[in-house]
């Protein structure tokens, strides 16, 4: 029986080395760890697992309870190292209660564990076994983290391990053989690939971004929505062999710009595993497909801040972009004339834009200032509040065109309303003077901050902007909803009031609300 007659002995914890090939470590930031010398090796992977693997918790059962003997670390020999291939958990937990400093500022944390707890007992030495040699102690592995005896590996942490041992000479034939129990290998094997293109991604100075695939926030099975997607595989160009290997893994810069688009909008939720945009049967998934296509071909690029735009047309509000067309016959204008409304909520519809020659080009799409009614697409209310969400379906109805200042007006009433409502459900108790926008917003930058969260920071520090501004910052800014409410002399335009909304709406969305059915159509 497999491992049955695999010697066991007692070694020094100092003299185990933890192995940097663990896929609970290369599911984070331990792909480069291989080669580096121990000491180094051996720290990095403990501030993983402090971060990723709740390790100090462990630590301090170990300190309380002791360690437990019945699970025995599964070791190779390696050259002179005794490294472990399973326990590595609970021997990170062994070193760091015998060196804290492995956890850097965090080691305070386990020396006062350590002070609490005088009378613990924690082994300097522990049984191991011994595997005849790695290749052997895979289905071991397999059988302890992909089937129930143990917390299974996340399906991103299965997928390292199969596609590792890929890597290593084995074919997808041989791990079928080697592992009857798992379930389509090949599956894992796209997962494995797409995880390693998307990691080789040019971020272009984008930490936020970056932080969001490397460190893992980025599920792979949430990604898997996008890639196996067959029209937006073949709109990014991606396919693949019958054992899930890419068939071509060279990336265009326009393939790098549309993954980053994608990625980007998953990060910010704008697209997520429940949108019609990724349900095949859907014609938002098809308009998506297209808009994918086109940053794979360059007619469409990405801003800076992440907002679509054609090559050589202005800048489009929100993540969603619109085609743009290379045929100069069908450009479109950049002043479409609207026709009048009858006030019933229809959008107002563009006229033809001419060329020189005095034909007809394409007609454009319309624009959101000339809508009567504020663009809702992609926002829905989900908060508790009964008085809020009446607001919100108030602000849904109301003519912009008629009553510009009444809803630049109840924009800062439902800001102020749900900022109040995210802190109620943060636990935040209110005294007895409670805040004002002023001081709401306030709250709500640090709380970002806190949270890292560097888009949403990015737009409400735009929102807290005071002092010399130009009109366009003026319109983002939290003075012009206080203007509309305190100043006699001070109006708005229909237009700078669809701009406000612009910028309020990606917030609000994050604070009490969520996607809506037809977001991105």
């Amino acid at each position: 029986m497999m491992g049955a007659q695999w010697p066991i002995e007692t070694h020094s914890v100092d003299q185990i080395v933890l192995d940097p090939n663990n896929v609970r470590v290369r599911d984070g930031r331990g792909d480069e760890l291989p080669g580096t010398v121990h000491a180094v090796s051996e720290e990095v992977i403990a501030k993983y697992m402090l971060a990723a693997e709740d390790l100090l918790s462990l630590v301090q059962d170990i300190l309380r309870d002791g360690y437990l003997d019945n699970e025995i670390p599964v070791v190779v020999c390696e050259g002179d190292d005794v490294v472990v291939l399973e326990g590595n958990r609970r021997l990170t937990a062994l070193k760091v209660i015998a060196d804290p400093s492995l956890l850097g500022t965090e080691s305070s944390q386990v020396e006062r564990w350590i002070d609490r707890y005088p009378e613990h007992d924690t082994p300097r030495s522990i049984r191991v076994m011994f595997a005849p040699s790695r290749d052997d102690a895979q289905p071991l592995l397999a059988r302890l983290h992909t089937t129930t005896p143990k917390k299974s590996w996340l399906r991103e942490q299965q997928a390292i391990f199969y596609h590792a041992q890929v890597s290593d000479g084995a074919s997808v034939e041989e791990l079928k053989v080697r592992y009857p129990t798992a379930k389509n290998i090949p599956r894992f094997m796209q997962m494995a690939e797409m995880r390693e293109v998307i990691r080789s991604l040019d971020f272009g100075g984008d930490e936020a971004v970056r932080e969001f695939v490397l460190d893992s926030k980025l599920r792979m099975s949430s990604f898997e929505y996008v890639y196996r997607n067959k029209k937006l595989a073949a709109a990014l160009g991606l396919s693949f062999t019958r054992d899930g290997f890419l068939e071509d893994r060279t990336i265009s810069k326009g393939q790098q710009a549309a993954l980053l688009y994608l990625i980007g909008r998953l990060r910010d939720r704008s697209l997520t595993t429940r949108s019609d945009e990724l349900k095949a049967k859907n014609a938002a998934c098809e308009e998506l497909a297209e808009k994918v296509a086109a940053l794979v071909a360059g007619t469409l690029v990405v801003t800076e801040h992440g907002d679509p735009q054609g090559p050589s047309g202005g800048e489009k509000s929100g993540w969603i972009p619109e085609l743009a067309s290379n045929n100069p016959a069908g450009s479109r204008s950049n002043e479409p004339s609207a026709s009048p409304s009858a006030g019933d909520g229809s959008e107002a519809t563009p006229g033809p834009s001419t060329t020189g020659d005095s034909r007809p080009t394409e007609r454009g799409p319309n624009r959101g200032d000339t809508r009567v009614r504020l663009n809702m697409d992609g926002f829905v209310y989900a908060g508790t509040s009964r008085g809020l969400g009446r607001r919100y379906e108030e602000l849904r109805k109301i003519n912009v065109s008629d009553y510009p200042n009444a809803t630049h007006d109840l924009l800062r009433t439902i800001l102020e309303c749900s900022i109040k409502e995210m802190r109620r459900e943060e636990g935040v108790v209110e005294q007895r003077r409670v805040p004002t926008l002023g001081p709401l917003i306030d709250w709500l930058l640090q709380h970002y901050q806190d949270e890292k969260n560097g888009r949403m920071v990015g737009l409400v520090t735009r929102l807290k902007k005071t002092g010399k501004m130009n009109s366009g910052q003026l319109l983002e800014s939290s003075d012009s909803l206080n203007f509309t409410n305190h100043e006699p002399d001070f109006f708005m335009t229909p237009q700078e009031v669809h701009a406000a909304w612009d910028h309020l709406k990606p917030i609000l969305r994050e604070i009490v609300g969520q996607e809506s059915p037809a977001a991105g159509r």
